[in-house]
């Protein structure tokens, strides 16, 4: 389990700075998946959308060609 804190920016037409901060976490499967989650906060008071929820899914591909011999 890997826990995070970001910080980040994100450029509008409306806003030029609109810092938002996320917290969450992420869970490896076997070396080959991960699942993580974020709950995070738009910094910016003017933005209706103060709190936000993601989840995520990765997997790794072998794109590596093997060995015949």
């Amino acid at each position: 389990l890997t826990l995070f804190g970001e910080l980040f920016n994100i450029t509008s037409q409306e806003f030029f700075l609109n810092p938002i901060f996320d917290i969450g976490g992420m869970y490896t499967v076997k070396n080959k998946f991960i699942i993580d989650a974020a709950v995070g906060k738009h910094l910016n008071t003017f933005i209706n959308q103060h709190y936000y929820i993601t989840f995520g899914f990765t997997t790794r591909f072998d794109l590596q060609k093997k060995d015949k011999n």
